[in-house]
């Protein structure tokens, strides 16, 4: 179930919703838009890892990005100790999403991720190229990270903070 309460205080907007993925997973995401930041955090059982992304301006607006370029977010992976696997994979691979401007309006954005490199040597190798990492994902992670970026899409369409 999605929710977004009423802005908070300076313009802090909270975006959020639970659902259960295929695998019997509950998974909670949450989205919170301050100013031009966008933090992602998505979590299970406890167990989360978070994204900050600075959103541009034009993102705001979508009539402004008709003869724009697909703008790329500068992002840095978030705290994400303890994580499990599953959660820290999808955290990781947000640069994949593919959203729509809003919904009335269906130019396509892609998110693109400056991610810093992770602490792990293995991720580290895999992280160098996508094919690398998608060898090693098993279909339990693949059917995930859908499940988690569709219901990420939703909410964030839904409740993107119009300027």
């Amino acid at each position: 179930m999605a929710s977004c309460p009423p802005d908070g205080p300076q313009g802090l907007r909270v975006a959020q919703t639970t659902f259960l993925t295929t695998h019997g997973r509950q998974i909670d995401l949450v989205l919170t838009w301050f100013a031009d930041t966008l933090m992602v955090v998505i979590s299970e059982s406890g167990k989360m890892g978070s994204l900050t992304l600075s959103v541009p301006p034009a993102m705001h607006d979508p009539t402004r990005l008709q003869d724009q370029p697909t703008p790329a977010l500068q992002t840095v992976l978030g705290g994400s100790s303890g994580a499990d696997p599953l959660i820290d994979f999808a955290a990781m691979h947000l640069h994949r999403i593919v959203l729509a401007a809003s919904p009335g309006e269906r130019r396509t954005l892609m998110i693109a991720l400056a991610i810093k490199p992770p602490a792990s040597a293995a991720r580290a190798a895999a992280s160098r190229h996508d094919a690398q990492l998608d060898a090693l994902a098993t279909p339990e992670m693949q059917t995930l990270f859908k499940e988690i970026f569709a219901e990420f899409t939703k909410l964030y369409v839904d409740h993107m903070p119009s300027r």
